[in-house]
């Protein structure tokens, strides 16, 4: 039985009952995933019957996001009501996130520094930031509908925002990052910036759902391919994507990982392995041999931050899967792995007070862990990180957005 008949017999369980439109089936095909598995994806999709209602849940929860989405107008760059420093609207524009206006100032500037606590500015209409979260949501949610319901309606839609942005020569965002998180007063953009496009490549894994659609056709991945070649150019050429290579921290991290996926979506395998290679360093400067990050430590969010480098070196470590590099087990010279890090973390959980850094807000654990740690179960079994799970509470898990993307079993 598809799933979509299945749904039609289940609906009276669930208030707010989705109305389907008739599908019109997909071509057979395999996503050429490279973040998530797509064994898992399949797994998934077979545990969405009346014997996991966990998995109906949070598929519902799903196709009620896709169906609030069906009306909404792609966003694009061109939207904003602030213009960058290059006069160009098609420009990426956002603002440093803890960057606030200086109060003593009658126009705000120069803009000064309140580590950890963000400016609802940054988030604004103003500029660019929020829109591009929210176009990666809209992209994520309908293809991961039109995937598991079948439902080409889905489909259509993630196409007309993926177009928006990434390919219509009015609305689509020039590839470069020249003016991301701009100091207002100070400077017009930041090699800080570049980390805005982190949430790239999980987009890029969630298209490839679709590529079965008549609404994706070859024509459209070649397309978004030559915006995603120009995009990797800028981060190898531009000396703001390259001063952000040279972070030692997070922000290094997260370059290494949106050129590896990038170069490895587009077949550059030479660049994938070169900088896969270059990952092996920053593992043996951001990780001391008891688990400890201390370019993470010196911030005000610093628990937060040692989760957030992790994620970037996890997912590197996805990557060499894939590319036949071994992050997960390499060792350093002074003897620290990404596993003592992660150990380190969740040695923590229960023991905030003993913590070596400041942590300003409370850390949702399930939130930023849950994915990180079913990674790390996945490839470590042995090393008890199910046991961590299974603590975490049951609800916020099946809300979480990897509950339809990681298989944890």
């Amino acid at each position: 039985m598809c799933i979509y008949n299945f749904l039609i017999i289940i609906s009276f369980l669930f208030s707010g009952t989705v109305q389907h439109p008739q599908k019109t089936g997909t071509k057979p095909f395999k996503p050429q995933t490279i973040i998530f598995n797509f064994e898992d994806l399949c797994y998934i999709k077979k545990e969405i019957n009346p014997g996991n209602p966990d998995y109906i849940r949070a598929y519902q929860n799903l196709i009620n996001r896709a169906e609030g989405l069906l009306d909404v107008e792609p966003y694009s760059v061109v939207h904003k009501t602030k213009i960058p420093a290059s006069g160009d609207i098609h420009d990426y524009y956002s603002i440093g996130t803890y960057w606030w206006p200086d109060t003593t100032k009658e126009d705000g500037l120069p803009y000064i520094r309140r580590d950890g606590i963000t400016n609802p500015e940054v988030v604004s209409d103003a500029t660019d930031k929020s829109r591009r979260g929210k176009t990666v949501n809209a992209i994520e949610t309908l293809c991961l509908a039109s995937y598991y319901s079948e439902n080409e309606i889905y489909a259509k839609k993630a196409a007309d925002f993926i177009k928006t942005w990434f390919i219509n020569p009015d609305t689509r965002m020039n590839p470069n990052i020249n003016h991301g998180q701009a100091l207002p007063g100070i400077n017009t953009g930041r090699d800080i910036g570049v980390i805005d496009f982190s949430i790239l490549p999980e987009c890029l894994d969630h298209i490839e759902l679709i590529k079965g659609s008549k609404y994706w056709s070859k024509k459209d991945q070649k397309k978004l391919n030559k915006w995603l070649a120009e995009f990797l150019n800028w981060y190898l050429t531009s000396r703001i994507a390259l001063a952000e290579s040279r972070k030692p921290n997070n922000h290094g991290s997260y370059y290494d990982y949106q050129v590896a996926y990038m170069s490895l979506y587009l077949g550059e395998e030479q660049t994938t392995l070169g900088i896969l290679e270059g990952a092996k360093r920053r593992i043996d400067w951001q990780i001391l041999i008891d688990g400890r990050q201390p370019e993470e430590l010196i911030r005000t969010r610093s628990f937060e931050y040692s989760i957030v480098n992790l994620n970037a070196l996890a997912r590197l470590a996805v990557i060499g899967e894939k590319a036949g590099v071994d992050l997960w087990g390499y060792q350093s010279e002074q003897n620290s792995n990404l596993t003592k890090a992660l150990d380190f973390v969740v040695g923590h959980m229960d023991k905030m007070g003993q913590w070596p850094g400041q942590q300003i807000v409370e850390v949702n654990y399930t939130a930023k862990l849950w994915p990180l740690l079913v990674l790390a179960h996945k490839t470590f079994p042995g090393k008890g990180y199910d046991k961590v799970i299974a603590n975490f509470p049951k609800q916020e898990v099946i809300s979480h957005p990897y509950f339809l993307k990681l298989a944890y079993r």
